[in-house]
């Protein structure tokens, strides 16, 4: 079975102790075991183009170019994920989604890119996601 990651996840899960103390420590860290069991037991890792981008975004503001780079190489470089593509189909129905249910656009498209795809199960620390009955929050 695949399982689909959100960017919060993969976030805390690249940045891990970078993050600080308390609260988004064990967030970090409850993220971070999540993910390393799906890899122990997933054949496949489903990651939505628009969250390498965010991933990408946020790694290099908080930590700068190098860490960026460093985080998206390890992110390719393994063999489980399959980064899956952002459909122009789904452009307008996200943005009718997210003014209906007030979920930020670029989780509705996550929702969306996942679902089309088949995936009904997401590693997520973004409690929003919880609005799409249809997903399974792992």
């Amino acid at each position: 079975m695949a399982t689909g990651i959100d960017t919060s996840a993969l976030y805390y899960y690249f940045a891990g102790a970078q993050t600080g103390q308390g609260k988004e420590a064990a967030i970090a860290s409850e993220a971070s075991a999540k993910i390393d069991a799906a890899y122990d037991k997933e054949t496949e890792i489903l990651i939505p183009a628009v969250v390498v981008t965010e991933l990408a975004n946020l790694i290099d503001y908080r930590f700068g170019r190098e860490k960026c780079t460093q985080t998206l190489d390890k992110l390719l470089d393994e063999k489980k994920n399959r980064i899956l593509p952002t459909s122009p189909l789904d452009v307008e129905p996200a943005l009718i989604i997210s003014k209906r249910t007030g979920v930020k656009y670029t989780d509705c498209l996550i929702y969306l890119t996942l679902k089309r795809d088949g995936t009904t199960r997401l590693i997520t620390s973004d409690k929003e996601f919880r609005q799409f009955k249809d997903l399974e929050i792992v």
